[in-house]
């Protein structure tokens, strides 16, 4: 598994922290162009996240169709 970070930061970072939290990616899709999403109207970045649950469902497919 890789964690995009070195052990030796992810410590500095949590140090003194009861929890952590991360994104755990199963399926990575890489684009054959790189588009800057500076350059997209509209385009701002996520300021949150949300669980997925059941009733969720469809919108997870609908997602993953999109990429």
């Amino acid at each position: 598994m890789y964690a995009g970070i070195v052990k030796a930061d992810y410590l500095k970072y949590f140090c003194g922290r009861e929890e952590a939290y991360a994104i755990r990616i199963d399926k990575l899709h890489v684009f054959k162009e790189y588009v800057n999403p500076w350059t997209q109207q509209g385009f701002y970045p996520p300021q949150s996240y949300r669980y997925f649950r059941e009733k969720d469902q469809g919108l997870y497919e609908e997602l993953c169709r999109l990429v």
